[in-house]
């Protein structure tokens, strides 16, 4: 039974990659490097690292949705796209985990570094996204509650449309 138990551990470990496989990291705040090939949504985005294409699910956030089954899209959500789109598309970046590395749906979460700016926090900054407290991921929690209530304030971006 151990014999079999371990045959099938390796055989699981020299399975091919998937399309949203990512190489381990050491801890949380571990960075790895990637571009960023396409934006989904105002929080998600897909990065190549030279070959692997990952989904990538924007940490402490949540941007307005373009598409809901049976419903219209919600407001601000082409101008949150369309903002990131511009801000990272075709970008070199860092990807920082915290402490869960996918969600339920696989993908990668991560935050989004474009050279030292927390584009995470941008979004919201800008009033393209929502601070979104998620548990156990809350390393950047206050600086994204923050940027949040100063937009609010200021009534930046949905804020000041919505």
């Amino acid at each position: 039974m151990r014999r079999l138990l371990v045959l099938a551990l390796l055989a699981s470990s020299c399975s091919p990659a998937t399309p949203d496989a990512v190489p381990p990291q050491t801890s949380p705040g571990a960075r790895s490097e990637a571009r960023v090939i396409r934006v989904v949504d105002g929080d998600t985005v897909w990065v190549s690292d030279g070959g692997r294409e990952t989904r990538v699910r924007l940490i402490g956030i949540d941007a307005p949705e373009e598409r809901h089954p049976g419903r219209p899209g919600e407001c601000f959500a082409r101008q949150a796209t369309a903002f990131l789109r511009t801000l990272v598309r075709g970008e070199d970046v860092e990807l920082e985990t915290d402490e869960e590395r996918h969600d339920r749906f696989g993908r990668l979460l991560a935050y989004l570094w474009l050279g030292d700016q927390l584009v995470n926090e941008t979004l919201v900054a800008e009033g393209y996204a929502v601070a979104g407290t998620y548990p156990p991921n809350v390393r950047y929690q206050p600086r994204l509650d923050a940027a949040e209530r100063r937009a609010r304030a200021e009534g930046w971006g949905m804020w000041g449309a919505c």
